[in-house]
C-alpha cells in the first residue's frame, strides 16, 4: 500500500503543538507499515507536490529544537520565488500521487489548502481521510485563536466533503457529529474513530503508594501552553491531595504561560519546590530520554486524574483517562 501524507503545515512551522507531534510522528514511524508519499500543497507554484529537501531537513530537525521563535509557517525566500517561476511556466514537479491508494490528512488544514483538497481527491486512486482532533474552537470559541475561530465553519464544510474523517476519540466524533448538525450538513462523510494503540485490559482502579525503599520517584511530566483550556488548576489541586495523601512522585509543568492564565507571577502560582519544576520549554529528544520514568505529556488534567500508567510496545505512556476517551474529553 502507498499512501499520500499531507505535511503542508508541519513542514513549514516551528510550533510543537500536540497535533503537530502527531503528524511528524506518523511521518517517521509509517514507512515502517506502508509505502510513504510525503506531499504539500505549494500555494506560490499552485500544486501538490513532493516535499523538497528543506522541508524534510526541517521535519527531521524541529524536534531536537526546544524553545521556538516562529510559529507561524514560513516559506523560504527561494521557495516562494521557485514556486512562482514553475508557476509561470509550468514546470511542474508532481511526483506519483497517481500510485497512492489513499491519502492522509493529519492536520487542521489552512484556508488556502482545503479549496484544493478535491485537486488532491482526483490525483490518487483511493479515498481522501483527514484526522479530527477536537472541535474546541467551535464549540469554545473564548478559548480559541481568533483566526482558527473564524475559519472552523468552512473547515467544517470542507472535511464533509473528504471521503471520510478519523476522530482521535469517541469524545471528538461525537464534537464532530454535533458540529455537522450545527451547520447542517446535509450528508456527512464516513466518521471513524482511530483505535487505541494501548493494551487496557488488565489495568485495575488502585494505585499503592510508592515504595520508599525502591530508590526511584515517578515523575509525571506535562507539556502544553499554560492556559485555561489545559486546566492546569485542577492538575495541581490533584497533585498536592496526591501528595497530602502521601504518594511520592514528581510533576514537571513544561510550556509557555499566557496573559492572565493563572496568576501574574506564573512561579509563585506553581510554588516551585523539590516536587515541582517548571520548565519554559523542551526538546522531543529529552522526553525520549526520561519517558521510562514518566507517567505522560501533553494532558493536564489527565494526568493525575488517575495516577495509573500505561505503556504499549513502543513505551508510548499515558493515563488511564486518556486511553478510554481521549485527551480531548477533559474539559
Amino acid at each position: 500500500m502507498k499512501l499520500a501524507l499531507d505535511l503542508t503545515h508541519c513542514s513549514h512551522s516551528s510550533a510543537q503543538t500536540g497535533i503537530q507531534q502527531v503528524a511528524r510522528g506518523l511521518w517517521k514511524s509509517l514507512p515502517a507499515r506502508a509505502s510513504l508519499q510525503p506531499l504539500v500543497y505549494d500555494k506560490y507554484a499552485g500544486y501538490w507536490r513532493p516535499i523538497d529537501a528543506r522541508e524534510e531537513r526541517h521535519l527531521t530537525t524541529i524536534d531536537a529544537v526546544g524553545k521556538v521563535k516562529r510559529k507561524r509557517p514560513h516559506w523560504s525566500t527561494w521557495q516562494r520565488i521557485r514556486g512562482r517561476m514553475q508557476k509561470q511556466f509550468g514546470m511542474r514537479r508532481e511526483g506519483h500521487l497517481g500510485d497512492c491508494d489513499a491519502a492522509l490528512i493529519p492536520e487542521f488544514f489552512a484556508e488556502w489548502v482545503g479549496p484544493r483538497l478535491p485537486e488532491l481527491k482526483q490525483r490518487i486512486k483511493g479515498p481522501l481521510v483527514a484526522v479530527f482532533h477536537d472541535a474546541i474552537a467551535f464549540n469554545h470559541p473564548q478559548w480559541g485563536v481568533p483566526s482558527t475561530i473564524e475559519r472552523y465553519p468552512q473547515y467544517l464544510g470542507e472535511l464533509a466533503r473528504l471521503d471520510g474523517v478519523a476522530c482521535v476519540s469517541d469524545f471528538s466524533r461525537q464534537q464532530l457529529l454535533e458540529s455537522f448538525l450545527k451547520i447542517k450538513t446535509p450528508a456527512p462523510p464516513n466518521i471513524s474513530v482511530i483505535p487505541l494503540g494501548l493494551r487496557v485490559d488488565h489495568l485495575s482502579g488502585s494505585v499503592p503508594p510508592a515504595s520508599p525503599s525502591s530508590g526511584e520517584t515517578l515523575t509525571f511530566l506535562t507539556v502544553a501552553t499554560i492556559e485555561p483550556r489545559k486546566n492546569h488548576p485542577a492538575l495541581l489541586e490533584a497533585a498536592e491531595s496526591l501528595w497530602q495523601r502521601g504518594y511520592e512522585f514528581r510533576l514537571i509543568l513544561v510550556g509557555d504561560f499566557l496573559p492572565g492564565t493563572m496568576v501574574d507571577n506564573p512561579e509563585a502560582s506553581v510554588r516551585v519546590d523539590g516536587r515541582k519544576e517548571l520548565l519554559p520549554d523542551i526538546s522531543q529528544e529529552n522526553i525520549e530520554a526520561t519517558q521510562g520514568n514518566i507517567g505522560i505529556h501533553g494532558a493536564a488534567k489527565a494526568v493525575i486524574q488517575r495516577f495509573m500508567i500505561e505503556a504499549d510496545d513502543d513505551g508510548v505512556a499515558a493515563s488511564r483517562e486518556v486511553v478510554r476517551v481521549g485527551i480531548d474529553a477533559l474539559d
